[in-house]
């Protein structure tokens, strides 16, 4: 089958994602600016690498705007996050915030946890994690919010 490696990545957990899939699998990856329609047009495979960020899959709106070349591939999207993939209430949510119902059902999703360095951060992004933690009601995920995450693990 063939397939591609299509992501997008803001603080590189999500390209070393992409790239650990790619050498498994061999197949091209390609950063979402380099991908044409007929790269995905031709595969039968798209493996779809995108991070979260407030609380919503930053590719969501390339998979809706491609949903008519896409929903008759075997897909497989995998998100990046600051939220670890046990906190399945949550990535549930995201996922659910990010796709409509159709698109849900067509595609399994696999979050996997992102490095978390507040020195690599935006501006933005380090105003608004103790701000989005002081809010968030479970103690848990709060305090996660608070902790640097160095390392990520390869999944394959």
């Amino acid at each position: 089958m063939q397939g591609i490696i299509i992501y997008k990545s803001k603080y590189s957990s999500t390209k070393q994602y992409a790239e650990w899939i790619a050498e498994e699998t061999n197949f091209p990856l390609r950063d979402l600016k380099e991908v044409t329609q007929s790269d995905i047009e031709s595969r039968e495979i798209v493996v779809i690498c995108s991070y979260i960020h407030t609380g919503l899959v930053i590719l969501r709106k390339w998979i809706i705007n491609n949903w008519k070349i896409l929903k008759n591939k075997n897909i497989f999207p995998l998100s990046a996050s600051g939220t670890p993939p046990e906190e399945k209430k949550y990535i549930d949510e995201f996922f659910e915030k990010s796709f409509t119902a159709d698109i849900r059902e067509k595609i399994k999703y696999y979050p996997t946890r992102g490095k978390y360095i507040f020195k690599n951060m935006t501006y933005f992004d380090k105003k608004m994690i103790p701000i989005v933690a002081k809010f968030n009601k479970d103690k848990v995920l709060k305090e996660g919010m608070l902790i640097e995450s160095f390392e990520i693990s390869k999944i394959i």
